[in-house]
């Protein structure tokens, strides 16, 4: 008996182990069961209508913060914490371009943290309502008037209120003296004629511009009783496309100039000149092209139109789209004349976002004098508190561009400014050099004179290598670099060009990095054109042996059909005699060798026949010549 129990019990305890398991993994399969149901059960019936997950926020992070798909295209039925829709915005938005690799806009993409700073703080300010914020408005005052002095618009020299005061506490003897004391630079405050008003960009503002230039020669014609049904606007093909916008948008006639090779691509004065009747309103001249970011000759523009002016009468201005090279002339080229110091520039556009150095969203125009801006263009009005005269295409914005903007005056000043362009214009000039020393690029630019801007394109072309501008500007995507490949104006459309816009936030080591991916790049497309050659190779000589073979089985009822031909090539194989060399017996008793570019795709770098009737002539046919045989060639290859 106790041998019995000792040999029994461990039994027993091992099946009753194995008995419980099987219970418990019975009962939690069940369980799961019944969750698997409940939750298909409770997502068939949700309130959601099932929708193209296209169309649907998908929840993530293991369903961490939400459960349910969110709509992307209609409004939200329920709200969601702010870390969920933080995260998703966030998520979203990473799959943009890096604004450092962005080598395509000329937009400012860095500001300092204290500069960031003051644009959340103002974030909350209406700058259309200058009654509640009067002192952003005085800040938007100074930014013109800051902007008016570097521009070199002409000022009024006014006696100051102190010293004006002192004089006339004084004797009638020394109201002489006083008033030169007052004479003196510390005690006399010089303000700008001009006036100017910020915008959402250079956009806005040449629309801005261009209807002063409409309404301005509109008063002059009704005054000379003229008809005002037909004005027009000239500007070069290089022009923005917010010029050609301004004309559709506002019914003024565009006349374009052509811009050629010979022109370095920018406007020529003489060819401006042919365009210009009394009804033009004005000419618009570029600093600094969006092609080469060269500068129009705006003072020899200048001169042209003063002496159409003594000669004809006709008065016509200049606008200066100043969009980008506003910010770099007066600092790397303060003797270029293009400015207010010119009689015919009456009005004056530049974008603070590029590089003014503030973040995007603020434009500026400013014009020569009060008498360019019409008065019928100046709102004034009065429900938010005061008088407020408004010159604008928009009115409510937050202050926080401008702000930016005075930042970046205040702390940067003159020397400041001219430092950075300094900069920029030194890793241009660095990048068209490197360019230069990789041997397979034409540099179409010079940064020296003009915009830090590098245009640059193949030395062979658009058709004339194994890859073009188009393809160096995908595989540069490859890393994260932007760089756009553009076509010329429509008279150079065959010519292609690739564009580097250097900014602030570009030093010489991403310059470097740039120039060794640009050499990747352009060894990387090499590689995998030839790869593409030798496969079509390879399926060309498949195709010519397949084509042989069909040749081969078709040749005893081609011979039969055309038995002449067949008579040639016999005569032809023996008149070649005993005495052919090896080669040429072999080739003519084997199988008929055909060329591969005589089936299948033809590359664009093999010939084909002088006379573009078919594929080359072969060795072991004959070519019977003439239209009427030409039938019968065709069909016995």
């Amino acid at each position: 008996v106790r041998l019995l129990l000792r040999l029994l019990l461990p039994t027993s305890s091992i099946l009753c182990v194995l008995l419980w398991f099987l219970i418990s993994s019975s009962t939690m399969i069940s369980n799961a069961a019944d969750i698997s149901n409940l939750a298909r059960v409770s997502f068939s019936n949700s309130s959601l209508p099932e929708r193209d997950t296209r169309h649907m926020h998908a929840s993530t992070y293991g369903a961490r913060y939400y459960r349910e798909s969110i709509p992307k295209y209609t409004f939200p039925k329920t709200s969601i914490p702010a870390k969920v829709a933080y995260q998703l915005v966030h998520d979203e938005i990473t799959l943009d371009g890096l604004p450092e690799q962005n080598m395509a806009s000329f937009v400012t993409t860095w500001m300092e943290p204290e500069g960031l700073k003051l644009i959340n703080e103002s974030l909350n300010k209406n700058l259309a309502d200058v009654d509640q914020y009067p002192q952003t408005r005085e800040i938007h005052q100074r930014c013109v008037s800051m902007l008016a002095d570097i521009f070199n618009a002409p000022n009024v020299r006014k006696k100051s209120p102190s010293s004006t005061a002192e004089g006339a506490k004084g004797k009638e003897g020394d109201e002489k003296g006083e008033a030169d004391k007052g004479d003196d630079d510390d005690d006399v405050v010089y303000e700008p004629v001009s006036v100017g008003t910020s915008t959402i960009g250079s956009s806005e503002a040449f629309m801005l511009a261009g209807l002063a230039l409409k309404f301005n020669w509109r008063n002059r014609m009704a005054k000379l009783g003229k008809p005002t049904d037909k004005p027009n606007l000239v500007l070069g093909h290089n022009a923005q496309v917010a010029l050609e916008k301004f004309c559709r948008y506002f019914d003024v006639v565009p006349r374009f100039v052509d811009v050629t090779q010979e022109t370095n691509f920018i406007l020529s004065p003489e060819k401006a000149m042919e365009l210009i009747d009394e009804n033009t309103i004005g000419v618009v001249a570029i600093l600094g092209s969006t092609y080469t970011g060269a500068f129009e000759p705006v003072e020899e523009l200048d001169r042209l139109l003063r002496e159409l002016h003594e000669k004809k009468g006709w008065y016509v201005p200049i606008h200066v789209d100043a969009a980008s090279g506003g910010f770099i002339a007066p600092f790397l080229f303060p003797d270029l004349k293009w400015d207010f110091r010119l009689e015919m520039v009456r009005s004056i556009n530049v974008s603070g976002h590029k590089y003014g150095l503030a973040m995007p969203g603020i434009g500026w125009v400013l014009f020569k004098d009060r008498a360019d801006l019409a008065e019928e263009l100046v709102f004034h009005i009065a429900y938010l508190g005061g008088d407020m005269p408004t010159y604008s295409l928009n009115f409510s914005r937050n202050a926080s561009s401008v702000i930016a903007q005075y930042y970046s005056f205040l702390r940067l000043g003159f020397e400041g400014y001219k430092d950075i362009m300094f900069t920029c214009q030194r890793n241009a000039l660095l990048l068209e050099e490197c360019l230069r020393r990789m041997d397979h690029w034409n540099i179409w630019s010079d940064a020296s004179c003009s915009l830090p801007v590098v245009a640059f394109s193949l030395k062979w072309g658009k058709d004339g290598g194994d890859y073009d501008d188009y393809d160096v500007s995908h595989k540069l995507r490859q890393k994260n670099w932007i760089v756009p490949a553009y076509t010329m104006p429509p008279s150079s459309q065959e010519i292609t060009l690739l564009r580097i816009v250097v900014r602030e936030s570009h030093s010489v080591d991403l310059i470097e990095h740039l120039v060794l991916d640009l050499e990747w790049a352009c060894m990387d497309l090499a590689k995998e054109r030839a790869k593409l050659r030798h496969k079509f190779i390879e399926e060309g000589m498949k195709a010519a042996r397949i084509a042989d073979a069909k040749a081969k089985e078709e040749e005893p009822k081609l011979a039969e059909k055309f038995p002449h031909a067949a008579a040639a090539v016999a005569g032809a194989g023996a008149n070649s005699g005993p005495s052919a060399s090896p080669s040429s017996s072999s080739s003519s008793s084997s199988a008929p060798s055909l060329s591969m570019d005589s089936v299948g795709p033809t590359p664009p770098t093999l010939s084909r026949r002088g006379d573009g009737r078919g594929p080359p002539a072969h060795d072991h046919l004959v070519d019977f010549g003439g239209d009427q045989a030409h039938g019968t060639y065709n069909k016995v290859c």
